[in-house]
């Protein structure tokens, strides 16, 4: 599947074959057989909200049936069914995939996952906790961030400072960081940004094996080593 399409925009392009989507693309995920991709509903958006549901090529039916899937020949093959337990204003928000798993975000503060064949919702579990292969991993505060690096699954809970933990793809944990935030990947690599103030930053190589901070990439901080400490190398 050859797919191409960016947060904010109004269509998606599979294999060449465009589609206009109904509102726009707040997220997407995909596998080798699968793309499901989160919408903003157009009664969501201002100013043009009846022109992109006029043009779309395919209906929401409702506010809170916003994710739409398409197949491994880039064909329009589902629109998710109702959640049963959301409120008519509720939406799915953001997608990833964890352990094989298409897990969706809603407003409701819940997580579902979602069989990305089908549409079907699959299970529904509570902002604090989260499916990794065959266990539910709890935590204390809600979840703000998810993603996978390759056999290393990287969840970030609470605001800014509290905890980030990395597990194995089974849910058993690799490590655990606490006051830490501002994981993601780039470039193939994990990394972390570090923000003691607003106008200046640096970037960290992560050990995925340790989550220890191994190198400065990238800072325009007077002493960013200090980040580096003995105790984490």
């Amino acid at each position: 599947m050859d797919a191409t399409y960016e947060s904010n925009r109004s269509s998606v392009t599979i294999d060449s074959r465009e589609w206009a989507v109904p509102g726009k693309i707040r997220d997407a995920e995909e596998s080798a057989h699968h793309l499901v991709v989160s919408i903003i509903p157009p009664e969501q958006i201002v100013g043009d909200h009846a022109q992109l549901a006029e043009n779309a090529d395919i209906d929401l039916p409702a506010t809170n049936q916003n994710l739409i899937g398409f197949d491994e020949r880039g064909r329009h093959d589902w629109v998710v069914g109702e959640p049963k337990h959301s409120g008519p204003n509720d939406g799915f928000m953001d997608l990833q995939t964890v352990s094989g798993r298409f897990i969706a975000t809603n407003s409701d503060d819940h997580h579902y996952e979602i069989e990305p064949s089908t549409g079907e919702i699959v299970d529904r579990w509570t902002e604090t906790e989260l499916p990794i292969g065959d266990r539910v991993v709890s935590f204390v505060s809600p979840i703000q961030d998810v993603f996978q690096l390759g056999d290393l699954v990287v969840v970030q809970e609470g605001v800014s400072g509290a905890s980030v933990h990395g597990f194995e793809t089974d849910g058993s944990r690799r490590w655990r960081k606490n006051g830490r935030s501002g994981f993601e990947i780039r470039d193939d690599l994990l990394v972390e940004t570090v923000v003691p103030n607003d106008s200046r930053r640096a970037i960290l190589r992560i050990d995925p094996e340790t989550g220890k901070r191994v190198e400065v990439l990238e800072s325009d901080l007077p002493d960013p080593e200090q980040y580096v400490a003995a105790s984490e190398r």
